[in-house]
C-alpha cells in the first residue's frame, strides 16, 4: 500500500513545483507577465530644443536582449511630446536563475542630427525596472550636454531627467 501512495505524491509534488516555477517572480516580488521579459518599459516624454517644444522629430528606440533585436519610432508632437508602449520579449524567461542585461538606447533625429537621449543596459525584466520602479517619464532638452545617471543596478547616460 505505501508503495503506491509514494509515486502520487511524488507526482503530485512535481505538479506543484512546476506550477510554482511557471508563476516565478522576480527580486522585488512582482510577477513577471506570462513569464516574458519585459525588453524596455513603457515611455513618455516631452523633448526640447533650447526650451521650446521639438515638432516632428524622429524618436528611435532600439533594444538588444540575447538574440533579439528590436527597434521601433514615433514621432514627437506639436508639444514635443512622444511615447512607446511596454517592449516585451519574443521568448520566455529561463525558470533557472541567470543573468538579465537588455542593451537600451532611445535616440532622436533632427535636422540631419542625431542625439542621444537615454542609453543604458536594464538588469531587470519586470515593467519600469529601468529606474527601479519608477515609471519612465521624461522631460529632455537636446541642448543639454549628456550626462551620467548611477542606480543600484546600472548607469544611465542620458539628457533627460525623470
Amino acid at each position: 500500500m505505501l508503495n503506491k501512495i509514494v509515486p502520487t505524491n511524488l507526482i503530485f509534488l512535481s505538479v506543484c513545483f512546476l506550477l510554482c516555477l511557471a508563476a516565478c517572480s522576480n527580486s522585488q516580488g512582482d510577477a513577471v507577465a506570462m513569464n516574458k521579459a519585459n525588453l524596455f518599459s513603457a515611455t513618455e516624454g516631452v523633448i526640447t530644443l533650447a526650451g521650446a517644444p521639438l515638432q516632428n522629430a524622429e524618436v528611435i528606440r532600439t533594444v538588444r536582449w540575447r538574440d533579439e533585436n528590436h527597434q521601433d519610432s514615433t514621432a514627437t508632437d506639436a508639444d514635443g511630446n512622444f511615447s512607446f508602449p511596454d517592449l516585451m520579449s519574443d521568448r520566455s524567461l529561463s525558470v533557472l536563475p541567470s543573468e538579465f542585461n537588455a542593451f537600451q538606447k532611445i535616440i532622436v533625429k533632427h535636422n540631419n542630427e542625431t542625439f542621444l537621449l537615454w542609453e543604458t543596459v536594464k538588469a531587470d525584466p519586470v515593467s519600469n525596472g529601468e529606474l527601479e520602479g519608477e515609471a519612465l517619464r521624461f522631460t529632455c532638452e537636446l541642448n543639454e550636454e549628456p550626462r551620467f545617471v548611477h542606480l543600484l543596478l546600472n548607469s544611465i547616460e542620458t539628457r533627460c531627467h525623470w
